[in-house]
């Protein structure tokens, strides 16, 4: 084969997969439905009582938004109580507005989720992962749930990650460097165990795509893509630390910084007692 023929097939084989970017009619009338399946499974748990441990972010909540400034001691960062603080400052506090509250984290997720999956596929595609979005169990019962962040904030904090990475390694700098540390801190506000756990799975995407990856591909990871993930913990240790020292003490400080240690500390010692 000629230099000319393997020119050809190699620009033939290697040219980038072409997508419809047609909406079919078909995928509005499955968005349509799904949204109504979520939001029918919503309302009608909207008075459903409390869970477990809903109480806690809750009544920190409720107390907050009084300017009664009740101590934190628990072993996750209070962002999503913050979040209900400022709900219940406009809508007044309740358990229907708690809720409420994380039906429009969901909503705001979904077009999150829409814009990402559509910059890197096309609108149909974006509209059906919207679609299975809704319909998974986060949202429809997570929505019930006041328990931390895991159904509510968390999803957004984690897509919003993903959304700066996206940007930071297609037009690397300063300015989007600095969002995704940002996002990274926020996650962490959010949640210190899950976001851990999902920044070690960035770290390693990031390995095997800089080390590992095809020649061919345009858009490596950079040195900043990983001093954003170092510089978004640094941020969050910073602010917890002045945050918490300065509202509630030493112990609240101490509680979340240890919450990752008892985690893995917990899992080791179920696994072992498996394995006897």
């Amino acid at each position: 084969m000629s230099i000319e023929n393997k020119r050809v097939s190699y620009t033939t084989t290697c040219r980038p997969i072409s997508y419809p970017h047609k909406v079919r009619n078909y995928t509005y009338l499955f968005l349509s439905a799904s949204l109504l399946v979520f939001l029918f499974g919503f309302f009608t748990k909207l008075n459903l009582p409390l869970a477990e441990w809903d109480h806690i972010s809750l009544a920190a909540a409720e107390s907050w938004s009084e300017d009664i400034n009740t101590p934190w001691i628990f072993d996750h960062p209070p962002l999503y109580p913050f979040f209900l603080t400022i709900v219940f400052k406009f809508a007044g506090p309740g358990l229907q507005a708690a809720r409420l509250a994380n039906l429009l984290c969901v909503l705001l997720t979904c077009f999150v989720l829409f814009h990402f999956t559509a910059d890197i596929f096309n609108k149909d595609t974006a509209l059906w992962s919207a679609i299975l979005y809704l319909l998974s169990p986060v949202c429809i019962q997570g929505t019930q749930l006041l328990d931390v962040a895991d159904t509510s904030l968390l999803p957004l904090t984690f897509l919003l990650i993903a959304n700066s990475i996206k940007n930071n390694i297609s037009n690397p700098g300063p300015k989007n460097t600095a969002i995704l540390s940002f996002m990274v801190a926020l996650s962490l506000w959010a949640k210190v165990t899950s976001t851990l756990a999902f920044l070690v799975a960035i770290l390693i995407s990031y390995f095997y795509l800089y080390f590992f990856r095809n020649k061919r591909d345009r858009n490596p990871p950079t040195p900043l893509n990983f001093a954003a993930l170092g510089f978004g913990l640094v941020l969050f240790v910073l602010t917890w630390t002045l945050v918490s020292t300065l509202s509630w003490g030493n112990e609240a400080y101490v509680a979340v910084l240890k919450a990752p240690w008892n985690a893995i500390h917990g899992r080791v010692a179920e696994t072992s007692l498996l394995l006897r």
